[in-house]
């Protein structure tokens, strides 16, 4: 026994992404993930990992996407041999279209049906009314059948 009485074992905080030390290093770890990559905090990387992020941000390394709340953000690679060149007036034309906020999805199905285009989306479908609904206690009760509840025991692993 210790001196904290805790048998002689030590613990200690692993972070997340461990393997990642350095600028180059997390540059690597974006890089081999496609689909996007959860920005890490300090605590689960190494000190100034956010400095390192902003940089490669700024050097134009990587795309940063900031969600909505503003408090996480993910981190995609920046392939620059997939990158497409867009023409200005396509650019102002985007630029022009772009509503501000959310648009409302009922908004938008009337649009389509104006163009002459199908919502994709279905609307609810509406309940058919079969018959009177009898109230409560009328109809056959169901006999109860009690259930074993095991799911609080442990069962031993087979070493």
């Amino acid at each position: 026994d210790g001196p904290g009485g805790g048998g002689g074992q030590l613990f200690a905080f692993k972070a997340t992404f461990d393997a990642v030390s350095s600028k180059q290093e997390l540059l690597q770890l974006v890089n081999i993930s496609p689909l996007g990559l959860k920005e890490p905090a300090e605590k689960d990387t190494y000190n100034g990992v956010q400095r390192d992020i902003d940089d490669l941000f700024e050097e134009g390394a990587i795309f940063k996407v900031t969600n909505p709340d503003g408090k996480t953000s993910v981190l995609f690679p920046r392939f620059k041999g997939h990158e497409v060149a867009v023409d200005d007036d396509i650019r102002k034309l985007w630029d022009d279209s772009r509503h501000k906020g959310r648009v409302d999805p009922d908004d938008i199905d009337k649009e389509l049906l104006k163009a002459g285009l199908q919502p994709a989306r279905q609307a609810k479908a509406e309940r058919k009314v079969l018959g009177k609904r009898k109230g409560p206690g009328t109809g056959k009760r169901r006999k109860s059948k009690k259930h074993n509840n095991l799911g609080h025991l442990v069962l031993p692993s087979g070493r």
